[in-house]
């Protein structure tokens, strides 16, 4: 999975994040191989255990990818979460 893959199946999911290059990508601008988070989560209150929940939701989402769209689950519990966290 590229990181423009990732941006759009997280973006699917409803989670915001931008595809991101990484030391030594040799991955185009264009695709990237990993991915950016808002930096501003923790100033709303995000500490360790919502990050790991947060990383949680990733790999959820990300085994849930198909070119098509994720599962239903997959893009309800970001939702949920949402509500913790405006």
């Amino acid at each position: 999975m590229t990181g423009r893959d990732a941006e759009h199946s997280l973006e699917r999911a409803h989670m915001t994040c931008n595809k991101n290059g990484v030391p030594f990508d040799t991955a185009p601008f264009t695709v990237t191989s990993g991915i950016r988070l808002a930096p501003g989560r923790p100033t709303r209150g995000f500490g360790t255990a919502e990050f790991t929940r947060v990383g949680q939701l990733i790999g959820e989402s990300s085994t849930a990818w198909r070119p098509t769209a994720p599962r239903a689950t997959a893009r309800s519990r970001p939702k949920g979460a949402r509500k913790s966290w405006p």
